[in-house]
């Protein structure tokens, strides 16, 4: 009797043990974040990084378009972190180095034309190769490279430098693949599909926006292997917003992120971040402006949850 006492306890203890195990999976841990959430060392910051890279390219194949047309001569420098532009018989190759607003650039980039339409009428279309373009963060050193391929099309025709003068817009669609090297030697595959789309919001050069969405089904803008090498969607809950912040008078966009939203799952956890924060630790602030400055990410694990704020 005492045996079989013994024997039920110990099949109930295993069954509650087993139960309470898979109710609750261990979350992915806080600690593995904690000390990353810093420039160069995060998800967050090659999404920013690779945005600015496709506006450096977008602004440097248009410059040398409208003076090839004669449409503008008047700029004669290219933007920050582009140190020299050359033609290769099918388009551009691109050389970045020097600081660029506390980060130094290094790497290539080359432009192909994939048909023969004008790159200011529809269905434009060019090919981007990304080689090794190293962006060095000043504050702290750390380092992330990209490599890969965009195609880039005209959906609807128009340059940036019209948008203000036609009081129009210009909608270009993004298809790549980018392979990212992260601070810990880590290498990681995202696939990038969205709309970008230039729009006026008043009569000033520095009123350009840049609105950014998802463009493959439920708002995917995003999908591949996160630094930690968890698999993941991001989904643009609401677009992406950059406003030009430019007081150089001229149509060249100078972009800060002051709005948006977007969530995606690593492993057993969500994130969702917000952009369009202002401040230091003593208090941050919703601004949704020019001085924007800040990612707010929420991380929300089986066990509770994290709040970071990341400086762009």
């Amino acid at each position: 009797m005492i045996r079989l006492k013994m024997l039920l306890f110990s099949l109930t203890f295993t069954v509650i043990s087993c139960k309470k195990a898979d109710v609750s999976p261990p979350p992915i841990p806080i600690s593995a974040y904690g000390e990353e959430y810093q420039k160069g060392a995060n998800d967050e910051t090659v999404r920013l990084e690779y945005n600015r890279l496709l506006d450096l390219v977008s602004v440097a194949y248009e410059l040398d378009y409208i003076k090839s047309k004669k449409i503008d001569t008047t700029i004669t420098t290219f933007p920050c972190g582009i140190s020299s532009v050359d033609s290769n018989g099918s388009g551009l190759d691109l050389v970045f180095a020097g600081e660029c607003n506390s980060r130094i650039l290094t790497g290539k980039a080359s432009i192909e034309s994939l048909n023969t339409i004008d790159w200011n009428q529809r269905s434009a279309t060019i090919k981007i190769n990304i080689q090794d373009y190293i962006i060095k963060f000043t504050s702290n050193n750390k380092e992330i490279t990209l490599n890969g391929q965009f195609t880039l099309a005209s959906s609807n025709g128009g340059l940036i430098s019209e948008i203000i003068p036609n009081s129009g817009g210009l909608a270009h669609e993004i298809r790549g693949n980018i392979d990212i090297t992260f601070d810990n030697d880590s290498t990681r595959t995202w696939r990038i599909t969205q709309k970008r789309y230039y729009r006026s919001a008043g009569s000033r050069w520095e009123d350009i926006q840049l609105r950014i969405d998802g463009d493959s089904g439920y708002s995917i803008a995003e999908t591949g292997k996160n630094k930690m090498g968890y698999d993941f969607v991001s989904n643009y809950n609401t677009p992406l917003v950059f406003y030009s912040c430019n007081s150089n008078q001229n149509w060249i966009p100078e972009f800060t992120l002051a709005t948006g939203q977007y969530s995606y799952n690593v492993g057993t956890t969500s994130v969702n971040v917000q952009a369009g924060y202002s401040g230091e630790e003593n208090g941050y602030t919703l601004v949704e402006n020019c001085n924007s400055k800040r990612l707010k990410i929420n991380w929300y694990f089986n066990n509770g949850g994290k709040v970071e704020y990341l400086e762009y």
